[in-house]
């Protein structure tokens, strides 16, 4: 860890420190975010196209639960790293770092093998079996993205890990290399080969990021990733896994819960399906920017946090969750007044519906009530993050699993039980409030043990 680096962690000036931070990984969050709005977009050329648009929505949800497993190991091992580099235990973040990425690809391995072998009732619980076309191009793209599994999963590993070292620029260059190289190849391969195109072009650029990222770790500074220091101890497991299950809850209940979603919305109509993969796209653009700031926060957090410096992790976290809301208001503020506007932008004018003016209304309306919920996210979020960097894993995962679990499922077949499409459309903005005011519990008791632990440093000075 170079010097100066860590100087600046503990000791520069923190807002424009979390703004340095944040801005390359919002950056690398938007394009990937662009990125699935292309593979969205592209496939909206082909013939079916409401039907492909369906089918990549769905398989998105199934990359969700990989990146997850990704996310797992990385905040895992990542947030003990920085906590380790706060406390210049260098060699034993040596031992964090390849642990959690040989695991990382390890587990990619796994679910390639198994997911090729059960791929096609794999897709048919994915697809709900209710459309043959749906099936075809989802399993089309589903291939691929199995094939991709070890480099995303490893991929998302990486980039974490380098983000808690501070070092978000080559994190950026990493995960942004792979998305923008998807973006090229899309119409280059769906033109020839439809949805299978997109699956292609999707496991040529996971491979080019992973590949990028690899190398970035070899680089001097940086903490680097060999096999000599895969130590998978029992110690070393528990801490991984307790920094990595918040991650592991928070995204693959994401993943989970759009699942859901898409096989209640295939129920109603193809367009609904359709309507809500669209609005699922729209809304990732604010939900990444609100991660990346967070992130930002994050080695901040973690290195201040490890060297007892607690007045600069609160100063940290205030800022962070204000700048995160700010972003939340006015992304809503779009999205409830050029709805229509940021719907159309997401599928090709030539795109053919069974009613388009359905399409229209459900994107509509899911994108009005889904803003009225997110604003709340930015403090949910970054308070999540906050958690998870300090250890405080068990309340990191009741607050990851609130918003896309304890509340999510029950509020949704209850609102769809009561109202039928329109409960679908108000059950996130539902859960997001109730989600909000667990944090707001959480936050207190976290911040009530932060003052102890000042009172403990004080009394040995």
């Amino acid at each position: 860890m170079k010097k100066d680096r860590y100087e600046v962690m503990i000791n520069g000036a923190i807002k424009p420190l979390i703004i340095k931070l944040a801005i390359p990984t919002i950056i690398s969050m938007m394009i990937t975010a662009i990125y699935n709005f292309a593979d969205t977009y592209f496939v909206s050329n082909v013939e079916h196209s409401t039907e492909a648009i369906s089918a990549v929505g769905v398989i998105f949800s199934f990359m969700a639960i990989i990146q997850a497993v990704g996310f797992f190991f990385g905040h895992g091992s990542g947030n003990f790293i920085s906590r380790l580099i706060g406390e210049k235990k260098i060699d034993n973040a040596k031992i964090y770092a390849s642990v959690g990425f040989f695991l990382s690809f390890g587990c990619g391995i796994l679910i390639t093998i198994l997911g090729l072998i059960f791929l096609d009732p794999i897709t048919r619980f994915l697809t709900a079996n209710k459309d043959e076309f749906v099936f075809k191009y989802a399993k089309d793209y589903l291939f691929w993205i199995l094939l991709g599994t070890p480099f995303m999963c490893s991929s998302n590993t990486l980039n974490n890990q380098l983000r808690y070292q501070g070092n978000a620029f080559l994190a950026m260059i990493g995960i942004s290399s792979g998305a923008i190289l998807n973006i090229f190849l899309d119409p280059v391969f769906i033109k020839d080969y439809g949805v299978y195109g997109a699956g292609i072009s999707t496991f040529i650029s996971q491979i080019l990021g992973f590949a990028i990222l690899f190398i970035s770790t070899s680089f001097k500074n940086n903490i680097h990733i060999k096999i000599k220091n895969f130590r998978p101890n029992k110690e070393v497991l528990r801490t991984i896994t307790n920094g990595g299950f918040p991650s592991l809850a928070r995204q693959g209940l994401n993943a989970v819960s759009v699942l859901i979603l898409n096989l209640v919305a295939i129920n109603y109509s193809i367009d609904a399906l359709a309507a809500m993969t669209v609005a699922n796209r729209v809304m990732s653009f604010a939900i990444s920017m609100t991660l990346g700031i967070g992130q930002g926060f994050q080695p901040v957090c973690g290195i201040n946090y490890g060297a007892k410096k607690f007045d600069r992790v609160k100063e940290g976290y205030a800022f962070t969750v204000f700048l995160a809301t700010i972003t939340l208001v006015v992304f809503s503020l779009l999205c409830i007044f050029k709805g229509e506007v940021l719907i159309k932008l997401f599928v090709n004018k030539n795109t053919s519906f069974e009613n388009y003016e359905d399409f229209i209304k459900y994107g509509k309306e899911l994108l009005f009530y889904q803003s009225l919920g997110i604003v709340l996210f930015g403090f949910t979020n970054v308070s999540n993050m906050m958690m998870q960097t300090m250890g405080k894993s068990f309340r990191a995962t009741i607050l990851a699993i609130g918003r896309q679990a304890l509340f999510f499922f029950p509020v949704l077949f209850l609102m769809q039980a009561l109202l039928g499409f329109k409960g679908i459309e108000l059950t996130q903005m539902i859960a997001d409030i109730l989600c909000f005011i667990v944090a707001i519990i959480l936050v207190v008791t976290v911040f009530k043990e932060l003052k102890e632990e000042e009172q403990i440093l004080h009394n040995k000075k």
